[in-house]
């Protein structure tokens, strides 16, 4: 799999598009990803695999959506 990275301008314009944003953090990830603040900035929702985003200042569970998800799921996810 090849990924290109995106131009600020194109970052912009998919999060101007975006109704939700999905958060699939590396399973090797530890604590919040900047698409949690991304979420934040441009004023979306966010699905994120991150409970622990439930005990942090600025939740508001009107917007952010903690959800369970295997890890073979995701993985199968992050594979398409």
């Amino acid at each position: 799999m090849h990924f290109r990275a995106l131009s600020r301008r194109e970052v912009i314009d998919y999060y101007r598009r975006a109704k939700v944003i999905i958060d699939l953090p590396h399973h090797l990830q530890a604590g919040l990803t900047m698409r949690v603040f991304e979420a934040l900035g441009a004023g979306r929702k966010l699905i994120t695999m991150n409970s622990h985003i439930a005990e942090e200042p600025f939740y508001d569970k009107r917007i952010m959506f903690p959800v369970q998800v295997s890890v073979r799921a995701a993985q199968k996810v992050r594979e398409r």
